[in-house]
């Protein structure tokens, strides 16, 4: 990969900033299950992921009121294994309630594009794909570095910091919490007051991991953080059928809107694996792609982009050492006012800040997390501002940023954003009225927001109201899900 050439960077000293977390209002503890090593010493560990965890920070009743304004209560939750897919396998496509989310695509113009063998770009059986990767022909973000205007990859402001974590929650998620709480916050919520301590991050969440420890994305919403997707199985995307890709949004977005009772307007696609197929799929399902910064500005022909991608997982695999991917990252977050894309959505005259790949689900990438790049990006001159994504984001009015409430269906505000209006509509909001009900099934209470059908819609367009929320039967038994990670290498 060719990246810029940029200073480099200061080395991170342990003890300074092990200091400075012990000086916070809320001191981050010591101790075997707090500590960090020395970044030398962070290296592929085989170690027994159940043991030296830390239990969730704080848990909540059902029908505690969530810091958002408007946002429902918190529903009654218990899982039952028998209810949901394998936790390890794409879902079927055949179940009722695919078939439901499938009406959410009619009315949606679905480009069709083949099926790609793989995510490899350098494969021969993915030669036509990668010739047609780029904005004129299906925008394949893995291979071609192509966005669409609706695809979200910076922030709108300099030194912003999109804070993001994929694949959780995980054994070492906690840990991860337990450390950003000892920070400020930068968090901009409606209400100050509802404002909880600590450093804020959007944590894109694997659904078969959610039902696996819901409790920790219960206190992650609870806590001002922002909840988004991560698929079901973490499965490459552009390799699946139309409705194979809904089966994978599908549960995550019913997984999610169970546990937390919110429905997330976003998401991340696993790997970054997307083309307009896909992007056409999420948006009629009411989620705009999140990805990560990157940027072809100074790179010589026929070079990579430079990835805004912190590498935590090649740490885990073994394939980088940490310092020397230590000192890259660090040396690419400082290049980062240097550069500018006219082109983003999220661009600015006064450049903009990034949206960060991390990762929450393994030893090395937590350690990696709050022993070094936050710490670095708090002490940076000028401070890196560490948010969530959709709170670094314009509004679609052009009235200023984003606020956490615009991160999900049931409290979004901003009626420009595009998942928003595809979801509520089917193609635009023109004349198109809402109506928020609370829906009771058994022991689960949420509330839903739907498209009321002007009386000249059709009748047979897919855009009803009963195509747009699953109100199939929610019927839980107490049950809990042990998940086994295995070897498998997750972005």
């Amino acid at each position: 990969m060719i990246r810029k050439r940029v200073p480099a960077p200061t080395p991170v000293q342990d003890e300074v900033h092990v200091a400075k977390r012990q000086a916070q209002p809320t001191p981050y503890p010591s101790g075997p299950a707090y500590d960090f090593p020395s970044l030398a010493s962070i290296t592929p560990t085989s170690v027994d992921y159940a043991s030296n965890t830390l239990p969730v920070i704080a848990t909540y009743t059902a029908g505690s009121q969530p810091p958002l304004s408007g946002a429902p209560p918190l529903p009654a939750y218990t899982i039952v294994p028998s209810e949901w897919p394998d936790l390890t396998l794409v879902p079927p496509t055949n179940s009722p309630q695919v078939q439901e989310w499938l009406k959410e695509l009619e009315g949606h113009n679905i480009p069709n594009i083949p099926v790609n063998p793989s995510v490899d770009c350098g494969a021969t059986e993915n030669a036509a794909a990668l010739a047609n990767a780029g904005a004129n022909g299906q925008c394949w973000w893995s291979c071609g570095n192509c966005v669409r205007d609706t695809d979200i990859s910076q922030c709108k402001d300099e030194w912003d910091w999109g804070h993001t974590y994929d694949d959780g929650p995980g054994f070492y998620t906690n840990k991860l919490l337990t450390y950003m709480n000892s920070l400020d916050s930068n968090s901009q919520a409606d209400n100050a007051a509802n404002v909880s301590p600590g450093v804020k991050a959007t944590f894109f969440v694997v659904g078969a991991r959610v039902i696996s420890r819901p409790e920790i994305v219960v206190y992650e919403y609870m806590n001002n953080h922002e909840i988004s997707g991560h698929t079901w199985s973490h499965s490459a995307l552009t390799t699946l059928t139309n409705e194979q890709v809904v089966a994978e949004l599908g549960w995550t977005r019913k997984s999610i809107r169970d546990v937390i009772g919110v429905t997330p307007l976003s998401f991340r696609p696993p790997y970054g694996d997307i083309d307009d197929r896909v992007r056409a799929i999420a948006l009629a399902m009411g989620m705009r792609p999140v990805l990560w910064t990157s940027s072809m500005e100074g790179v010589a022909p026929g070079g990579s982009a430079i990835q805004w991608d912190s590498q935590d997982w090649r740490v885990h695999a073994g394939t980088v050492q940490s310092v020397p991917n230590q000192a890259s990252f660090q040396a690419i977050l400082d290049s980062s006012p240097q550069f500018s894309n006219q082109t983003s959505s999220s661009y600015s005259t006064s450049h903009q800040g990034v949206v960060v790949l991390q990762h929450d689900i393994y030893v090395e990438s937590v350690n990696l997390a709050i022993g070094y790049t936050i710490p670095y990006a708090e002490a940076h001159q000028p401070r890196w501002n560490l948010k969530t994504v959709t709170e670094c984001q314009p509004r679609f009015d052009g009235t200023g940023k984003q606020i956490l409430r615009d991160a999900y269906l049931e409290t979004n505000t901003d009626k420009g954003n595009p998942a928003y209006v595809a979801f509520m509509s089917g193609s635009d909001n023109n004349g198109t009225s809402y109506q928020t009900t609370v829906v009771t099934d058994g022991s689960v209470t949420r509330t839903v927001t739907r498209a009321i059908p002007s009386s000249s819609s059709s009748s047979g367009n897919g855009n009803s109201a009963s195509g747009r929320v699953d109100l199939g039967p929610l019927k839980f038994i107490a049950g809990f899900v042990a998940m086994v990670f295995g070897g498998a290498i997750l972005l």
